[in-house]
């Protein structure tokens, strides 16, 4: 148990920074192959698109759950104060 205040906070921001490089990292390499698979067409290839605003595709926003009672709200709150 870490009771410094500062310290607790320091290894939950560099918990998270890591864990969202290594989700980065999965999702290029989904996204684009591994180098050990060859893919033989590029037209197979998964490529990375942005979602359209909530107005124009009808779609919830992609954050909409980090503002609604779930463990993504739980996060958000905790390592934003």
């Amino acid at each position: 148990m870490i009771e410094d205040r500062k310290v607790a906070t320091s290894y939950a921001i560099e918990a998270v920074r890591v864990f969202d490089h290594l989700n980065f990292r999965n999702r290029m390499r989904d996204a684009f192959g591994a180098k050990e698979k060859k893919l033989k067409d590029a037209k197979e290839r998964t490529v990375l698109t942005l979602r359209k605003p909530s107005k124009i595709s009808g779609k919830p926003a992609w954050f909409e759950p980090y503002y609604e009672d779930s463990q993504k709200w739980r996060d958000r709150r905790l390592f934003s104060t």
